[in-house]
């Protein structure tokens, strides 16, 4: 952990939004054949914007926890009953991993609309690697907020992929978000952003959970933020998560299951309605620190459509038995 407590080294922004520019092929003050140009004015006008969208910090109380774990249908006895995760050694109820990347989903958007107000570029929110530096997250350790650093811009065949971290008011790197995906809007998608898609493997666990009306507004609040009209994609992708967790509970009778990391794509734009998660069966489980450390495929859908598909890596003390 002493590495992870360290302050995140900042890259300067200047860099930054030079490797910005030049991954969606944009100039400054000059004309080049195949390249949009904007003036020197826009770029740090995109330079402040993306200075300002660090600085919304995700906050949440104790309700907001606890409103989070009924949206996603989250019932880990930790994450829902403060008595419970003070017998178990927490302060309160402890964050979850998934709220705090649903903080990071507003981030990513802010972003985007930066770019494309100053660029003309659209960029697609198409998914991002989650690795959560501590899967249990103390209200005392994220005391004062989660807020974001820009650390990396790589260019990708389909558009950009961003390196953040969610840091404390420490600075000490709490959440890494280190393979964002941000796909340009004119690239051609995958068959599989549009299509059915059947579900390999064996299917261990399903889920069946709504989005009400209603939910989508609570969502936002849960983050602080003015309700918009898209759902989040973070409010359906945490019914994985929720599932797996559902999963692990169920099959060791305890509802300690942490999970670790997050791999996931999002497909299409969610609606109100039913999402249908499936859980397939894993390989064996590695052993490390006393922990069982499992990698589950997941699927979540919408009517027959994909919405998100991903990894989620879990650690349990106990063993699971899957098969």
């Amino acid at each position: 952990m002493d590495a992870e407590k360290k302050a995140v080294k900042k890259v300067s922004y200047g860099e930054l939004v030079a490797k910005l520019l030049d991954s969606l092929a944009v100039c400054v003050d000059e004309e080049k054949e195949g390249r949009t140009t904007i003036s020197s004015k826009d770029a740090k006008i995109l330079r402040k914007e993306l200075i300002a969208a660090e600085k919304e910090s995700l906050v949440v109380s104790k309700d907001t926890l606890l409103n989070w774990a009924f949206l996603v249908h989250d019932f880990n006895r930790i994450h829902v009953f403060g008595d419970y995760a003070r017998e178990k050694g927490f302060e309160t109820t402890p964050l979850h991993g998934t709220l705090i990347a649903a903080g990071y989903e507003m981030y990513v958007r802010r972003v985007c609309e930066a770019i494309y107000k100053i660029t003309g570029k659209g960029l697609v929110y198409s998914g991002q690697a989650v690795k959560l530096r501590e899967p249990s997250y103390t209200r005392r350790y994220l005391k004062g907020g989660v807020s974001w650093c820009l650390e990396n811009i790589v260019k990708t065949d389909a558009g950009i992929d961003l390196a953040v971290s969610g840091i404390n008011s420490k600075k000490q790197r709490a959440v890494s978000f280190y393979h964002t995906q941000l796909r340009n809007e004119l690239e051609k998608p995958d068959s599989d952003f549009v299509t059915p898609f059947t579900v390999p493997g064996n299917v261990i666990e399903r889920s069946n959970i709504e989005i009400k009306k209603g939910e989508r507004e609570a969502s936002y609040y849960c983050l602080g933020k003015k309700p918009r009209e898209e759902i989040l994609m973070m409010h359906p992708a945490s019914f994985i998560v929720s599932t797996v967790l559902k999963l692990s509970s169920r099959r060791t009778g305890s509802p300690e299951g942490k999970y670790m990391s997050m791999d996931l794509n999002f497909h299409n734009i969610p609606g109100l309605g039913i999402f249908e998660t499936m859980i397939r069966l894993p390989k064996p489980p590695r052993k490390a620190e006393g922990y069982f450390i499992y990698v589950f495929d997941a699927y979540c859908v919408q009517n027959d459509m994909p919405i998100v598909s991903g990894r989620v890596t879990c650690s349990s003390e106990k063993e699971i038995k899957l098969d």
